[in-house]
């Protein structure tokens, strides 16, 4: 998915939001690392964005 928001911080929030709402029966140890991922990729395009 590639929602068009400027916000940051709202498409972290937005992600983790959807993840752990459709994911509620999963441990929460893996909740916890698909939100590290999340922010590791949202970073990783922060940086791209930045740099163009």
């Amino acid at each position: 998915m590639n929602f068009a928001i400027p916000s940051d911080t709202l498409r972290r929030q937005i992600y983790k939001r959807l993840t752990h709402k459709y994911l509620c029966d999963v441990r929460q140890d893996i909740k916890d690392r698909i939100s590290s991922e999340i922010n590791e990729r949202l970073d990783e395009e922060s940086r791209q964005n930045q740099n163009e």
